[in-house]
């Protein structure tokens, strides 16, 4: 999977507890890591919208600031990573996932990879010896296969 493009907008708009109130975030700094003690910082990258399908330049700190409308910005996440932990002004960790479209067509570009003649091979052959298996008298002779 390669760099996805997010937050998804589900986990995109981020709000501070103010005593008993929940007020906008903006203009805070959303420090982004990749491990969820926020002991990492993410390897994130600016996203243009003058050119949205390439990854831009790294960002510095792996901190952006969260918008007028107390939203993190788009960025591109770290390669084979869909899932990052942020802080707001040194705030509690908090989930962000990349956007679902991109993760669901890295997924499905990841499926249709596996239905290769080399992964139906697998596949044949995972069946084959678990047929043999059984046939010696095996009790775990068990194989699920999926097949086309």
């Amino acid at each position: 999977m390669a760099r996805l493009l997010g937050p998804d907008p589900n986990t995109r708009t981020v709000w501070r507890l103010s005593g008993d109130y929940f007020k906008t975030a903006g203009g805070g700094a959303a420090v982004f890591y990749s491990d969820a003690l926020g002991s990492t910082l993410a390897d994130i990258r600016y996203y243009d919208p003058q050119n949205p399908t390439t990854p831009g330049g790294a960002v510095p700190g792996s901190t952006l600031t969260v918008d007028y409308k107390s939203e993190y910005p788009k960025f591109w996440y770290p390669d084979n990573i869909d899932v990052l932990w942020v802080s707001v002004d040194n705030g509690p960790l908090a989930e962000v996932h990349a956007d679902l479209d991109a993760r669901m067509d890295a997924l499905a570009t990841a499926v249709a990879a596996a239905e290769t003649p080399a992964g139906a091979q697998s596949k044949a052959d995972a069946a084959a010896a678990a047929a043999q298996t059984a046939a010696v008298g095996s009790a775990a002779g068990l194989a699920i296969v999926f097949g086309s």
